[in-house]
């Protein structure tokens, strides 16, 4: 292993370590976030071991050391990577979508555009590199977008393939893996849905989803765009609820 990288990865590694620790403690969405869950994360990231405890009122590190009963395990391989992810750069990362994900989430970067010819002309395509694996307990079924709950990851929740520094996130995934009874032959309960926009102050609903527009989706209906819903909405900018995607897609 390169001595300097290492080195180098060792003491970022450490600083963000501590650098959560003011964070848990002042972050209002954090806060939020907390009240009704918990993560226990290890991490492995070129041959160092540490890991990451977030509570409601508890953030606890541990440097070289393993977690029993981990909920997610992040292995990074790639020096140059690892160094830019412990940085805090914003690198286009995303995960690749399964039906199933089996206790393993792959996380992809996207380092560039192909050109692709189409029965309706060329298409920009994503070219993307493979970047960081997520294991959990096969047993538990976790959604990749609880990922974005955990605080390493909140600066990458906006980072698409062109980053702007001066763009802050504000956004959260709304949690779902919790029981609220039986409801059969639904994918997402109605109850569900019930339960948070009865709590929402505000509710921004596009027209079109620009994803399934732009990837030509067969399986889904283009005209459901997605749902944002929170106070934290009326921070952002409705004309870019989709960063990444080319400005000539609509959504």
């Amino acid at each position: 292993r390169n001595n300097e990288k290492n080195s180098e990865i060792e003491q970022l590694i450490k600083k963000m370590l501590v650098d959560l620790e003011d964070f848990t403690k002042t972050d209002e969405f954090y806060k939020e976030d907390m009240k009704d869950m918990s993560f226990r994360v290890q991490w492995k990231i070129c041959g160092y071991d540490f890991y990451q405890i977030f509570e409601k009122d508890r953030y606890e590190h541990k440097f070289g050391e393993i977690l029993p009963n981990a909920d997610f395990t992040f292995v990074i391989r790639n020096e140059e990577s690892a160094i830019k992810f412990l940085k805090g750069e914003l690198l286009g990362l995303r995960y690749a979508s399964r039906k199933s994900y089996n206790g393993r989430i792959k996380i992809v970067q996207r380092v560039g555009w192909s050109t692709v010819k189409t029965e309706n002309g060329e298409k920009k395509r994503p070219v993307e590199k493979f970047f960081m694996t997520v294991k959990f307990d096969k047993e538990k079924k976790f959604h990749p977008a609880s990922l974005s709950k955990i605080p390493t990851f909140r600066n990458y929740r906006q980072s698409k393939s062109s980053p702007k520094p001066e763009r802050r996130s504000y956004g959260s995934y709304i949690p779902v893996n919790k029981f609220v009874g039986e409801h059969e032959n639904t994918i997402i309960p109605l109850k569900v849905f019930e339960h948070f926009l009865s709590k929402a102050s505000v509710i921004v609903m596009e027209d079109i989803c620009g994803c399934r527009h732009y990837r030509e989706c067969k399986n889904h209906d283009v005209s459901i765009g997605c749902m944002h819903i929170g106070q934290d909405m009326l921070k952002r900018d409705l004309q870019d609820l989709e960063p990444g995607m080319p400005e000539d897609v609509p959504g």
